[in-house]
């Protein structure tokens, strides 16, 4: 056995409500993203912090071999000069370093100061300095970092001894640590700079992403649940701006058309209901007098001449009413069909206006003798035009019998006649009218000005809806202008097209 169960608006709101409560609150990126980037940014310092550490040691080791390659070139080049008493050359080498950032020095063993590239001169006794001391003792080169009070500046020493024809020199080379400081503060300030301007972009884009994408999609996402789950009545939130926007254009349109097809769907089926009980009740009146007709005729009426008759004539009557309300029915149908669905129309030939009022007069000739009407066709304008011709013969006969019917004129008028691009096929009458009230109303489906006197007379009802269709059908209209007691005139208004010829006659 199969069960099969249909899934009410409930069913989808209980459905929304579960899937609304499993999603994540969209304001807990506020809290979670400034956290995440107070971490990046520590993590980030913490790097940079070890980095730089690394970088240090591996600067001052690179200064430090510079220090001692540049000490052993310039040993190389004095001991000769210094070996053979060549003062001058050794002084003139000395200046050659006036102007590099490295100082250069060469101390006796007595501490005094035989040559200096910055500042000669009497510098004072250099033994008590830790690395010429060291150098002196130990006769290896050493390092050292300490204030020089001749520079008034930190420097780094390194102190290389030399030994020449049994003498001992301690050579000296050194180097500000400003200069390694200002290269290390520029090295720590473009590191810093970037971490800084990185987690400041990084901030930007954050919030650029939360406040232009997430929050408008965390809203629009509220507005498509309760589009899903069957309210649409509240409005699409649309941003100002933002990518999002386009996207919540889109769902707000989709939303309104929506509407719409809802609205119209709800006019549609109370249409539909109304419809389908006024062709009930239209059908239960013939029906209920054939049913009478034949109870009589089997209660005994078919052997009575005179009952008989009256039995048949209502069989006759009631038959011809069932008959012309399912042809308007079915008829109709078939035209609303063809305007709704913009089928091509491909039966439309060249017709005339005085073709088609002869061929309705024609067919209407014997009604109005039997009321004592006359049919007047009063054609101005004939022009050709594409059309149906059974369709607009149709129209203008539903027009001269609906006056025949119901106007009580003696006299009715066809006529055609030219305004601007538009060709009306009128009929008038000089009877009753129509009151104001129903004007507007009187071309709805079975729609009745005096609906028991129309049932009398065999109306179903649909005649003028019938000629409002085929008005359409041709990208026209149809309208009514008519006072009381002086008549109405119903205008089939037709536009010329440009292959419609203007034959006047």
């Amino acid at each position: 056995m199969i069960l099969r169960w249909k899934r009410t608006r409930n069913d989808r709101q209980n459905d929304v409500k579960k899937f609304t409560r499993n999603e994540r609150n969209p304001y807990q990126i506020f809290y979670t993203v400034p956290c995440l980037i107070a971490l990046l940014a520590l993590a980030t310092a913490l790097l940079f912090w070890k980095q730089y550490e690394t970088f240090r040691a591996s600067y001052l080791a690179e200064i430090q071999e510079d220090l001692t390659f540049q000490c052993n070139v310039a040993a190389n080049v004095l001991s000769p000069f210094i070996a053979h008493g060549e003062t001058e050359k050794v002084q003139q080498f000395f200046r050659t370093y006036s102007n590099n950032p490295r100082r250069l020095t060469l101390v006796a063993p007595s501490g005094k100061v035989l040559a200096e590239s910055d500042r000669p001169g009497n510098l004072g006794n250099h033994l008590s300095r830790e690395e010429v001391q060291e150098a002196f003792e130990t006769g290896k080169a050493t390092h050292a970092v300490h204030f020089s009070e001749t520079m008034e500046k930190w420097m780094f020493y390194y102190a290389l001894p030399m030994e020449i024809r049994g003498e001992k020199y301690v050579l000296r080379i050194s180097l500000p640590i400003d200069s390694i400081s200002e290269m290390m503060a520029r090295v720590v300030w473009f590191i810093a700079l970037s971490i800084i301007g990185g987690t400041g972009l990084a901030t930007l884009i954050t919030c650029y992403i939360i406040y232009r994408i997430r929050l408008p999609l965390a809203k629009l996402q509220e507005s498509t649940v309760r589009i899903a789950g069957g309210d649409l009545s509240g409005a699409v939130f649309v941003p100002k701006k933002g990518v999002t926007r386009e996207l919540a254009l889109a769902v707000a349109e989709m939303t309104k058309q929506l509407r719409q097809r809802i609205g119209e769907l709800t006019v549609l089926e109370s249409f539909r209901s109304e419809f389908v009980a006024n062709v009930s009740h239209e059908i239960k009146t013939p029906l209920t007098g054939i049913l009478s007709a034949v109870e009589m005729l089997e209660d005994g009426a078919k052997d009575q001449p005179e009952m008989r008759d009256r039995c048949l004539t209502i069989l006759s009557h009631q038959s011809h009413r069932l008959h012309s309300l399912v042809l308007d029915i079915l008829s109709l149908a078939k035209l609303e069909q063809k305007c709704e669905n913009h089928l091509p129309k491909t039966d439309f030939t060249p017709v005339s206006p005085r073709a088609i009022f002869q061929s309705a007069v024609a067919v209407c000739t014997e009604s109005a003798k039997k009321n004592g009407t006359e049919l007047v066709i009063l054609c101005v304008d004939n022009p050709t035009i594409m059309g149906d011709s059974q369709l607009l013969e149709q129209a203008v006969t539903n027009l001269i019998i609906n006056a025949i019917r119901y106007s009580g004129s003696m006299r009715i008028e066809i006529s055609s006649r030219l305004h601007d691009t538009q060709l009306i096929l009128a009929v008038r009458d000089f009877g009753i009218g129509i009151p104001e009230e129903h004007q507007g109303r009187i071309f709805e489906r079975f729609y009745r000005v005096h609906k028991e006197r129309s049932r009398e007379l065999g109306g179903t009802g649909l005649g003028l809806a019938i000629v409002k269709h085929i008005a359409q059908l041709h990208d026209g209209y149809v309208e009514i202008n008519s006072r009381p007691n002086q008549g109405a005139e119903f205008s089939l208004i037709l536009p010329l097209h440009k292959k419609d010829s203007f034959n006047g006659v």
